[in-house]
């Protein structure tokens, strides 16, 4: 009957294992069984409460798909490190030119190779379009051109076949896998042609996609060695050496980034000394290879964009976030107002011997049982919406089928965080109610035997507060994002781009056929296509992609030398009247011109101030390689990169006059003003072209499609923006209605014991809107304060407006408000219509 008291040196067992040991597993097993219970319990209970299990899940999925979404975004654009065998061993050397990251020169990389003893494997990649043949299809693939260990480096193995090693030189070709399924998937395809213009390689492999992801976004299609790669575009052999090229390097472990600094900052200065080109001086070798070489991370490959896509993603991430916030306080009123219906279930609980922490476990089992099910429709909401960000973020890219990848997907690691943001989301909704109402009091509640609502309702109140705040935020980021979009509009480039389709050229194999007369000969027939206006040829049109120049061009006026840092390009006679710019002074170019310069208007002005530049001379360029020009004409200032472009310093010379073989494969481009369809105009120009030979159609695009794509990041931006405001700003009225109801409810004695004193139904009203109003005044002052804070971080897509306009905020404001108190008003008015005398013999 009674238990001998143990004594430390006792060694009970049971079945073979220690007490101590046994208590602990049962303990566990006690635990489990208790949590599957409680499981079991949550399903029965969500089962028979179908709409309210079905409105909790969607609102989960809601807010943690859309917070899904966005981290899926910032995920592939700046988190995800390189998908290769241990990224983190990866660097890339670049050279330090004026202050700015550039390429190395390929003698230099050489060079590396030999001397560079920390690094494991070492490789230099170019990169070009490359118009191929293959079983008698035509088409354009994004060409890598590997030097030294390119697969060593990635850590790649090939699917079929072998890949390319530091030995090879030769006419060869590794294709990706995803080429290859293009190609039809040819099992025997190793050891088969792929004809570059006169230029036979043969294909030796077949590689994942992964193995081509050195650059970030950009999946090559083809990989082959780089002298056939300068083969392909014409590079004089000896000319080879000077070519730019991008170094990557995998370090022998063990080795960090500090020490392969230090060792390149011995080796750069002889290495320069070592590798100085004919005719020239080791200032001028210095500086066009670069004083300094630096060391930068490799894990997230290189990258071609600007970050201002990612920046955008990361305040997309931010709205996201208070739309994730105003769902949460939604769904806490929701588990709130259930936990109110379930008020006399809780204390009949604690009755039989339940504890506060056995009714917190028990409310906490049904938040996990939602959070399964709404991490699930997360997933599926957030996979639709990377699908459809993936396609905006392509849509008129000049890249939009060459290889061009963002790699924005539901992965495992997207997943997890999408359970994660559907599980952090439920149970901080519903941790509150759930202490709350473990503090029920039993007695109260058994012996009343109905439902107490306190008339205070301050944690529905405060949930209302976080509603109003997000939903301010997310209002007014909107406002501010349309604002900037119309701004944007209004804004003049200096061309009209209606009417104008912009044909890309791409060079055929070898490059240097197509020369000037080919040009020449091409516009004379595109202007004799009928319904042609205007046609013109230049190196790039407005809005579109490439890198910006900062050519030098200097002048003497009034005893002293002038110089300006401008952009530059090249042009062909009737370019500027197929774009409809002005010619303000002067002429267009002719085919005779030679020396010949044209000036923007504000370049005249900084180069020339106050007097006139025609037949004025200006030098091009830095010494030794400094050109002469004569003024011949000056036209309207032209934003060509973007239209918040501010300065629109730059000048154009013929085509003609800085034509050198080979020219690039890109490098022309085609603008063709024409009454007729678009499709029409591009088929003309298609006959044309491909009558002539030489070259082929790279992309064909409207003007105006590149003016839209300039404002792509505002344009995604003020749509989310909206879309996410629009929600939140529906949910926080049903926020704003449920609270109303449910004061309503609390205060129903109350208001009938008003109105048979004498209220009547207008100070009804206002008693009702004078409560709510102050919770919404609360809330809104709260989200001017958060606003405030996060406008920071979109601060950089705002244009022509303050980062915190009055006007903008006072608008933002007004729409909450507005919309917050009519929401209120239907529950506020049946709550006038009350009929005291039913309301006073109830006694409720």
């Amino acid at each position: 009957m009674f238990r001998r008291k143990r004594h430390p040196g006792d060694q009970a067992h049971t079945h073979g294992l220690p007490q101590e040991i046994a208590w602990g597993t049962a303990r566990r097993a006690l635990s489990w069984n208790q949590l599957c219970r409680d499981i079991r319990s949550a399903v029965r209970a969500l089962r028979r409460e179908r709409a309210f299990a079905a409105f909790a899940i969607f609102l989960i999925g809601l807010g943690a798909g859309l917070l899904t979404a966005m981290f899926a975004l910032v995920d592939a654009l700046t988190l995800r490190k390189l998908d290769v065998p241990d990224p983190d061993s990866l660097l890339h050397i670049v050279a330090m030119r004026e202050g700015r990251q550039s390429p190395l020169p390929y003698a230099l990389f050489e060079r590396l190779g030999e001397n560079l003893a920390v690094a494991d494997s070492l490789c230099a990649t170019s990169n070009n379009f490359v118009p191929v043949t293959y079983d008698g299809q035509s088409m354009t693939v994004f060409t890598l051109f590997a030097a030294g260990d390119y697969y060593r480096t990635m850590g790649a193995r090939p699917l079929l076949g072998r890949t390319l090693t530091s030995a090879d030189d030769g006419p060869v070709a590794v294709i990706s896998d995803a080429y290859w399924r293009r190609l039809g998937k040819d099992p025997a395809v190793i050891g088969k042609t792929i004809r570059a213009g006169s230029v036979p390689l043969t294909i030796v492999g077949v590689v994942p996609a992964n193995a081509h992801e050195l650059w970030r976004f950009l999946r090559s299609d083809m990989v082959v060695p780089f002298r056939i790669g300068m083969l392909l575009e014409s590079v004089p052999p000896e000319k080879v050496f000077r070519s730019n090229v991008f170094a990557s390097a995998r370090m022998i472990k063990g080795i960090t980034l500090a020490q392969v600094q230090h060792r390149l900052d011995a080796l750069w200065p002889r290495l320069l000394a070592e590798m100085i080109p004919p005719g020239q001086s080791l200032e001028e070798w210095t500086r066009t290879a670069g004083a300094q070489a630096r060391v930068l991370p490799g894990n997230r490959g290189l990258v071609w964009t600007d970050n201002s896509l990612a920046r955008a993603t990361m305040a997309l991430f931010v709205l996201a976030a208070m739309v994730s916030l105003a769902m949460c306080s939604n769904l806490a009123g929701l588990f709130l107002s259930r936990g109110l219906s379930r008020q006399t279930e809780y204390a009949l609980r604690m009755a039989l011997g339940a504890t506060r922490s056995d009714v917190v476990r028990h409310a906490l089992s049904e938040v996990l049982v939602l959070s399964v099910f709404g991490g699930g429709a997360a997933i599926l909401l957030a996979g639709w919406l990377t699908r459809l960000c993936s396609a905006i973020l392509l849509l008129g890219s000049s890249f939009e089928n060459m290889g061009l990848d963002y790699g924005v997907r539901v992965d495992a690691r997207v997943a997890a965080f999408a359970v994660a943001a559907a599980l952090t989301t439920a149970v901080a909704a519903q941790i509150i109610p759930a202490l709350r109402f473990s503090r029920v009091d039993v007695g109260d509640s058994l012996r009343s035997g109905r439902v107490t609502i306190s008339s205070r309702l301050g944690g529905r109140k405060a949930m209302l507060v976080v509603q109003v705040a997000a939903a301010m935020v997310l209002v007014s980021g909107s406002v501010f994002f349309v604002r900037t979009l119309q701004q944007l509009a209004r804004v003049d480039g200096g061309f009209r781009a209606e009417g104008v389709v912009v044909v890309k050229l791409a060079g055929r194999v070898p490059f240097s056929e197509a020369g000037p007369e080919f040009f020449q000969e091409l516009l004379r027939r595109v202007r004799a296509i009928p319904s042609v206006a205007a046609a013109g040829l230049a190196d790039r049109v407005p809005m579109e992609w490439n890198h910006d120049t900062a050519d030098p061009i200097t002048t003497s006026y009034g005893g002293n030398i002038l110089e300006a840092k401008s952009d530059s390009g090249c042009a062909w006679p009737g370019f500027f009247e197929a774009l409809k710019v002005p010619v303000l002074a002067g002429r267009d170019f002719r085919e005779s011109d030679r020396d010949t310069i044209i000036l923007t208007r504000e370049l005249a002005h900084r180069l020339f101030p106050g007097v006139d530049p025609l037949g004025s001379y200006v030098r091009v360029g830095k010494n030794p390689q400094v050109q002469t020009y004569q003024v011949i004409g000056l036209i309207g200032d032209v934003r060509f990169r973007s239209p918040r472009q501010e300065d629109t310093r730059m000048f154009f010379v013929p085509c003609r006059q800085v034509w050198k073989a080979p020219q690039t494969m890109y490098g022309m481009t085609l603008a063709v003003r024409a009454a007729g369809a678009p499709a029409t105009i591009e088929s003309a120009v298609r006959r044309e072209i491909d009558a002539m030979g030489k070259q082929a159609v790279f992309q064909v695009i409207s003007l105006g499609g590149l003016v839209e794509n300039s404002t792509k990041n505002e344009s995604i931006l003020a749509s989310i923006g909206t879309a996410f405001g629009a929600f939140t700003l529906i949910f926080t009225c049903v926020g704003v209605y449920a609270l109303i109801d449910l004061t309503a409810a609390a205060r129903r004695r109350e208001l009938g014991i008003r109105m048979a004193l004498g209220a009547d139904r207008r100070m009804i009203l206002q008693l009702m809107l004078q409560d709510i109003s102050s919770v919404i005044g609360f809330g809104a002052c709260v989200g001017l304060v958060v606003t405030f804070v996060v406008a920071r971080v979109y601060r950089a897509f705002l244009y022509g407006i303050a980062e915190l306009d009055p006007l903008l905020m006072s608008a933002a404001l007004a729409i909450v408000v507005m919309f917050a108190l009519a929401a209120a008003l239907l529950p506020a008015w049946r709550a006038a219509r009350l009929e005291p005398g039913s309301v006073l013999r109830l006694g409720v």
